[in-house]
């Protein structure tokens, strides 16, 4: 039964991962996504602009797939506005990501948006977009009197002395930040568990050389060109298992650290948490 576990879970990673199957996509979301880069590559950004802004509209596509067409459609888009300057292709970009407020956060990336659409907002007031929000209404001038003198002012006077500070209230973990942790937890224990399967996995391969070797030994001969070839197998097994689950120990390590620094760590006021790829980790920032 062991044996037939560690066969399954050894075919299973060694077949590339199909990403797009995962968020359940349908055969035709998925061409058109690779339509969509297709034409990226080939440098068709006006045919590329068309075919997202096309399926941003559809209002019945899912979640995960309107999340994959405006990650690649508002890059298109600010590509376009670059190199022609037309705010059509700006306000699409802002378009496209003031979606994202308005659902869960999915994923450590979705909080990179507000900063991305808060620059862009800011490029579409410099150049009066009809997209670009409204400035707040100026702070309302002191009213004076016809003959120029300042109107008393009519409230009611304050006692001396300096104003008393406003009361503070005590720092609380956001619900980005909240999601944050609990999302690298669930991730650095599915990682440990991936972990764990490869190197029980290499060693079930180990031990079939082992095996391979007593049985010769037993036999008082040399193993034979069959055996060779079945130890050589299993040991190219054995290796790419072992590079693979030191790989998910690794990462595994970081998200359940990261995660529990963002929990455990008592928040700051009025901090951000942000967090994103560098490298081959995870940077973290409060």
């Amino acid at each position: 039964m062991r044996t037939g576990i560690s066969i399954a879970l050894a075919l299973v990673l060694s077949i590339p991962p199909r990403p797009a199957l995962a968020g359940g996509l349908s055969r035709d979301q998925l061409a058109k996504l690779d339509k969509l880069h297709a034409l990226e590559t080939d440098k068709k950004f006006e045919e590329a602009y068309d075919l997202a802004v096309q399926e941003f509209k559809d209002s019945a596509a899912s979640a995960s797939y309107r999340r994959q067409v405006i990650n690649r459609g508002q890059v298109i888009a600010i590509g376009l506005y670059d190199q022609t300057k037309a705010v059509t292709y700006l306000c699409t970009a802002i378009e496209m990501l003031r979606v994202y407020p308005a659902e869960p956060i999915a994923s450590p990336e979705d909080l990179e948006i507000p900063p991305t659409l808060e620059g862009l907002e800011v490029r579409a007031s410099e150049v009066a977009a009809p997209c670009a929000r409204p400035s707040p209404p100026p702070k309302a001038e002191a009213a004076s009197s016809s003959d120029g003198a300042p109107v008393p002012d009519a409230s009611p006077s304050r006692p001396e002395g300096p104003e008393p500070l406003p009361p503070v209230s005590p720092a609380r973990r956001s619900p980005p930040r909240i999601a944050i942790g609990s999302t690298l937890l669930v991730a650095g224990a599915g990682l440990a568990a991936g972990f764990a399967g490869c190197f029980a996995a290499s060693w079930h391969e180990r031990a079939q050389i082992s095996a391979l070797d007593a049985r010769a030994e037993q036999a008082g001969r040399d193993p034979t060109n069959e055996e060779w070839s079945e130890a050589a197998t299993a040991d190219a097994r054995a290796i790419r298992l072992t590079r693979t689950g030191t790989t998910l120990g690794v990462f595994a390590a970081v998200g359940v650290l990261g995660g529990l620094l963002v929990l455990v760590l008592p928040p700051r006021p009025a901090s951000r948490v942000q967090a994103r790829p560098v490298g081959s980790g995870v940077r973290i920032n409060f």
